[in-house]
């Protein structure tokens, strides 16, 4: 029984499941956790990984479309899988379609600060599995800020933890279907407040300079 009410869906895999939430929708973020569980332990304490995927809207939009609309995404990675059959080997390219995390302050801030004093670097990547069309794999471990800011991982071939986790065509369409009508939704009604509540906001000078700036 699922007792998140932000939960917006779920899809269960072999011992693990990815739900997508909406409690990141003010900060105009869709969250995607992945989840690995052990059911022989003790209640409470039974997942083994959760990792956290925050994805904008922007991002989720693009990612939707690019597996549903254009297809793009699903013909690439087939594509890997096909190039990776002919050179004999069964493991193709993971691509890497959203990438972030939390720098080292930011964890202090909060007191989770790690062991090693690095930030945590969160990475979902995809491929074409053998017996499911749609493979996500999520990622997290120490990762640091790079000069964007960009928090880049630095765990090499071992992440701290790593969720698999596989999509049919059906459930990849209920999962990005659904959640894109919740965000529009979100979305069209957030703006509808705004219109029937404007700001009140200053005037702006009457100025002979042109600063760009346009009046409605």
């Amino acid at each position: 029984k699922n007792a998140n009410a932000n939960q917006i869906i779920r899809k269960d895999g072999n011992n693990c499941f990815v739900e997508v939430l909406r409690n990141s929708f003010e900060i105009g973020r869709v969250l995607m956790k992945f989840v690995t569980y052990d059911l022989t332990r003790p209640s409470g304490d039974k997942f083994t990984n959760e990792i956290d995927i925050y994805l904008t809207f922007e991002q989720f939009f693009r990612l939707s479309y690019d597996i549903l609309d254009s297809q793009s995404l699903i013909k690439a990675i087939q594509k890997d899988k096909q190039e990776a059959t002919a050179k004999g080997s069964q493991y193709p390219q993971q691509r890497v379609i959203a990438q972030g995390g939390t720098s080292a302050e930011s964890l202090a801030q909060k007191g989770k600060s790690r062991p090693d004093g690095m930030g945590e670097s969160r990475i979902l990547k995809i491929f074409a599995g053998n017996k499911l069309p749609i493979m996500f794999v999520a990622e997290k471990g120490a990762g640091e800020a790079d000069s964007k800011g960009l928090i880049v991982p630095r765990y090499g071939r071992t992440p701290d933890s790593r969720v698999m986790m596989g999509l049919s065509a059906d459930d990849a369409k209920e999962l990005f279907l659904y959640t894109r009508e919740e965000v529009r939704a979100f979305i069209t009604a957030k703006r509808m407040m705004e219109l029937m509540n404007p700001a009140i906001a200053p005037i702006p000078q009457a100025s002979n300079s042109n600063n760009g700036y346009r009046p409605a």
